[in-house]
C-alpha cells in the first residue's frame, strides 16, 4: 500500500514522572493523518488514581480538579481505540513513556504497525547528533510549542512524521509501507514476550475492594471476554497475573486480551453468584461456557392434566400442568433410562394420536413389557394413577410401593429357590437405585423453597434481603434499620406471604423456565449448605407475616455488626398460636436436606 493511501495515527501521552516504567497517565492525544494530512485530532485527560504534585502543575497546568472526575485510563481505552481504528500507530516516545497504554496496542496491535518516531529519524537523518523531539523540531525550523502537553506533543510530532516522508520519499524513494518497514525495523527487544506483558497494567490491582463482587473482563473494544464472581475481588483477580506457563491454556490466550478490568462490588458470596449467572446470560461472554451448557439441557415430563398421564422428555418446563424432573445432560442418556423405569412402572410415553389408534390392541410397547397397555384398557385408571405416584414418588428420593413391591418379589423368589428370577427382580433394583442415585431431583427439591434471605450489603449498617419463590429469586432489597422504617419490612413480607403458592397448588406445578436455571440451582446449593455467617433464610411454610417478621427482627443485629437495634426498630407483634402441624425451621431445613439437595451431575460449579 503506498504511503498516501495509508492512514496513520501519531500518540502522545504525558505522564506524572516519565523516567519511570509505570508512570501514571495524565494525558492522551491522538492525531490522524489520511492522503498525508492531518484529518482528525483527539484529546482526553485521565484520572492517574494519585494526586497530581504541586511541581507537575505548575509545569503543565494541569490541576487536580482537571483530573479528579475523569476515568482511568482503562476506561478511556476503548475510546482511543476507537478513534486509531486499524491504522498505523506512530509513537512519539520510546516505550518507557506511557508503559501501560503502549502495553496494551503493543499487544493488540500487529507489530508490523507501529513505527517509533524516533528511530524513524535516526534512519532518516543518520548525521544529526541529536533526536528529540525538540532537536527535530528545530532541524526542520517548527514553529515552538508546549512541550509538556500530550496534545502539543502531538501535533508536533505528526508535522515531523509529515517531513520525514518527504525526506525519505526525496532520498530513497520510499512510496510504500512495506519499504517503509524494511528501512526502519522494529527494535530488537520484543516485550511482548515477557511474561508481565500483558495489555492490562497490573499495577492498577491494588486499586480493587477485597469485598465480594463480580468482575469483567474486556478487551480494548470494550468487549465483555469473561464474566467472573470473586469472594475477594483483588485476590482472585491478582490470580490471573501469575506466570502464564501456571494458567489454563484458555485463561493465558484470554489474559493477552484483557486490556481492561470493571468489577461490581457486593456484600455476600450468594449475591456475587447470582448476579454473576444474570450477566453471563444477558451478555454471552466468549470465555464463559454455562450458557451453552444448560442450552443442551433436557427434562423428564410427566403429563398430570391427562386421564392417563405420559412420560416423555421435554427441552423447556412451559407446561404448568405437569411434573418435570432434571435437568439431565443429554436426551439421548434420559431416553435410556426412562426405558429401563418402564420395565418396571409401565407407563406410557406414547403420543396422543398413537394412544387413540390402540383402542382395541395394544402396542409393541406392551408387549416388551414397557407399557401397562392402558389404551386398550388393559389396566385400570386407579391402578394407573398408582403407577403414576409410584414413578413420582421414586424420583423425589421418597418410599414407593413399586421398590417395596420388587423387594418383597425377590424375597419370595429366594425364599422358593428360584434364584434365576430372584437375580432377575435384584438386576431391576440395582438399576433402580442406580438411576436414582444420577437422578437429578433439583426441580422437585426447590418447589418449596418460599423464603426470606438475610445477607450482608456492601454498605455500612445495612442488609441485603432476597425473597425467594419456589426456588427462584423474586426481588432484591437493601434496608438501613437506622434510617428505613420498619413499616418497609412489614409490607415487603406480606407482599412475600401474598405471593407464595398455596401448599395443595405447589405440589406438582412447579415450572422453571431454563434461562433461570442456573439462578435457581445455585440457591438451591447455598441453601443447602451455607453457614449462618454467610447468610440465613426464613423459610415461610406454615408461618405468618407477624411470625417471619419477628425472626427478621431477631436476626438483623447479627449482620449489623454494632449490638442490638435501635429502639425505632420494633413493633407490638402479633403472633398467632402455634398449628398443630407447623413446623419448626431448624427441622424444616433438615427435611429439606433429606428430601434431596440439588445435585449436578455435570460438574458445573
Amino acid at each position: 500500500m503506498r504511503l498516501d493511501e495509508t492512514c496513520f495515527t501519531v500518540i502522545a501521552v504525558k505522564t506524572l514522572n516519565d523516567s519511570q516504567a509505570n508512570a501514571e497517565v495524565v494525558e492522551v492525544a491522538c492525531v490522524k493523518i489520511r492522503n498525508l494530512r492531518v484529518t482528525e485530532r483527539y484529546q482526553a485527560l485521565l484520572n492517574p488514581g494519585v494526586l497530581l504534585p504541586e511541581d507537575f502543575t505548575r509545569q503543565t497546568g494541569i490541576y487536580p480538579a482537571d483530573v479528579f472526575e475523569q476515568p482511568v485510563l482503562e476506561m478511556r481505552l476503548p475510546e482511543i481505540a476507537r478513534f486509531i481504528d486499524r491504522d498505523m500507530i506512530i509513537w512519539t516516545h520510546l516505550p518507557r513513556n506511557g508503559n501501560a497504554l503502549y502495553r496494551h496496542f503493543r499487544l493488540t496491535q500487529p507489530r508490523e504497525k507501529e513505527l517509533f518516531l524516533r528511530t524513524l529519524a535516526e534512519h532518516a537523518l543518520p548525521d544529526l547528533s541529536r533526536h528529540t523531539l525538540p532537536a527535530l523540531a528545530d532541524y526542520f525550523r517548527l514553529p515552538e510549542s508546549n512541550p509538556v502537553r500530550a496534545e502539543a506533543t502531538a501535533e508536533t510530532a505528526a508535522e515531523l512524521f509529515l517531513r520525514l516522508l518527504e525526506t525519505l520519499q526525496a532520498e530513497h524513494g520510499i512510496e510504500t509501507i512495506v519499504d517503509l518497514l524494511a528501512f526502519c525495523p522494529a527494535p530488537k527487544k520484543d516485550t511482548r514476550r515477557s511474561k508481565r506483558n500483558l495489555p492490562f497494567d497490573r499495577e492498577r490491582l491494588r486499586h480493587y475492594p477485597t469485598a465480594p463482587g463480580v468482575y469483567f473482563m474486556k478487551n480494548r473494544l470494550g468487549e465483555i471476554l469473561y464474566v467472573g464472581k470473586a469472594k475477594n475481588l483483588r485476590s482472585r483477580l491478582r490470580s490471573y497475573f501469575q506466570s502464564q506457563s501456571k494458567l489454563a491454556p484458555k485463561i493465558a490466550a484470554m489474559m493477552k486480551q484483557v486490556a481492561m478490568i470493571d468489577v461490581i462490588r457486593v456484600g455476600s458470596e450468594l449475591e456475587a453468584l447470582l448476579l454473576e449467572a444474570r450477566l453471563i446470560k444477558l451478555h454471552r461472554p466468549f470465555f464463559n461456557k454455562k450458557v451453552k451448557e444448560y442450552q443442551g439441557m433436557v427434562f423428564m415430563k410427566v403429563s398430570l392434566n391427562e386421564p392417563w398421564p405420559r412420560v416423555s422428555v421435554a427441552i423447556e418446563t412451559d407446561d404448568p400442568g405437569a411434573a418435570y424432573f432434571g435437568p439431565f445432560p443429554r436426551k439421548t442418556g434420559l431416553e435410556h433410562r426412562l426405558e429401563i423405569l418402564n420395565r418396571i412402572f409401565k407407563l406410557r410415553s406414547c403420543t396422543d394420536s398413537v394412544f387413540k389408534e390402540h383402542r382395541e390392541s395394544p402396542c409393541m410397547q406392551f408387549h416388551l413389557g414397557l407399557c401397562s397397555g392402558p389404551c386398550a384398557g388393559k389396566i385400570g385408571q386407579e391402578d394407573y394413577r398408582d403407577s403414576v405416584d409410584d414413578f413420582i414418588a421414586y424420583l423425589e428420593q421418597k418410599p414407593s410401593r413399586a421398590i417395596e413391591h420388587l423387594i418383597s418379589k425377590r424375597d419370595a423368589y429366594t425364599e422358593e429357590l428360584m434364584f434365576e428370577k430372584a437375580a432377575l427382580v435384584h438386576g431391576q433394583l440395582e438399576a433402580l437405585e442406580q438411576l436414582q442415585f444420577r437422578s437429578y431431583g433439583f426441580i422437585r427439591a426447590i418447589e418449596e423453597h418460599n423464603c426470606l434471605i438475610v445477607l450482608p450489603d456492601a454498605e455500612p449498617d445495612s442488609v441485603r434481603l432476597l425473597s425467594v419463590l419456589q426456588g427462584q429469586p423474586d426481588e432484591w432489597r437493601s434496608f438501613r434499620p437506622r434510617q428505613d422504617s420498619v413499616a418497609e419490612l412489614e409490607t415487603l413480607i406480606r407482599d412475600l406471604c401474598e405471593k407464595r403458592p398455596a401448599q395443595k397448588d405447589s405440589a406438582r406445578a412447579t415450572t422453571i423456565p431454563k434461562a433461570l436455571f442456573e439462578e435457581a440451582r445455585l440457591l438451591s446449593q447455598w441453601l443447602a449448605q451455607a453457614s449462618a455467617d454467610e447468610g440465613q433464610a426464613i423459610y415461610l411454610k406454615h408461618k405468618t407475616p407477624e411470625q417471619v417478621l419477628g425472626e427478621l427482627l431477631d436476626i438483623l443485629p447479627n449482620f449489623l455488626g454494632s449490638g442490638d437495634l435501635p429502639a425505632s426498630v420494633s413493633m407490638d407483634l402479633t403472633v398467632s398460636p402455634d398449628d398443630s402441624d407447623e413446623i419448626d425451621n431448624a427441622d424444616w431445613e433438615r427435611e429439606w436436606a433429606s428430601g434431596g439437595s440439588a445435585q449436578s451431575g455435570s460438574g458445573y460449579i
